[in-house]
C-alpha cells in the first residue's frame, strides 16, 4: 500500500505501516457504513409515509375517522387586558355618547 509520505525501511516502521493500513481500511469501511445508513434512513422515511397512507385508507374503508390534519395555532393568545377598554377608550365613548345626547 502506498501512502502520501515515505516511511523509511526499518523493522521498527513495520508497525507504523500496519497501523496506517489498518486505519485506512477502517476509514473505507466507515464511509461505506455511512452511505448505507443514509440509504436506510431514506427507506425508513418512505416506509413510514406509506404506512400512514395505508392506515388512513383502512380507516376510510372501515368508515372510521382518519387523523385530522390539524395545523398548529400561530396566533398569540389574547390577554385579558386586550378585552378590557382602556381609560382613553372609555373617555372617548363617554364623550361620543354625551355629544350625541346634546345634539338630540
Amino acid at each position: 500500500m502506498t501512502f502520501p509520505f515515505d516511511i523509511p525501511d526499518d523493522p521498527k516502521n513495520d508497525l507504523v505501516r500496519k497501523l496506517l493500513e489498518y486505519t485506512t481500511n477502517l476509514e473505507k469501511k466507515i464511509t461505506l457504513l455511512l452511505e448505507d445508513n443514509t440509504c436506510l434512513l431514506e427507506d425508513n422515511t418512505r416506509l413510514d409515509e406509506r404506512v400512514t397512507a395505508l392506515e388512513n385508507e383502512i380507516h376510510r374503508l372501515k368508515g372510521l375517522n382518519c387523523k385530522p390534519d390539524i395545523k398548529p395555532n400561530t396566533k398569540p393568545p389574547e390577554t385579558p387586558e386586550d378585552d378590557q377598554p382602556t381609560d382613553s377608550d372609555s373617555a372617548d365613548n363617554s364623550n361620543t355618547t354625551a355629544g350625541k345626547s346634546d345634539k338630540g
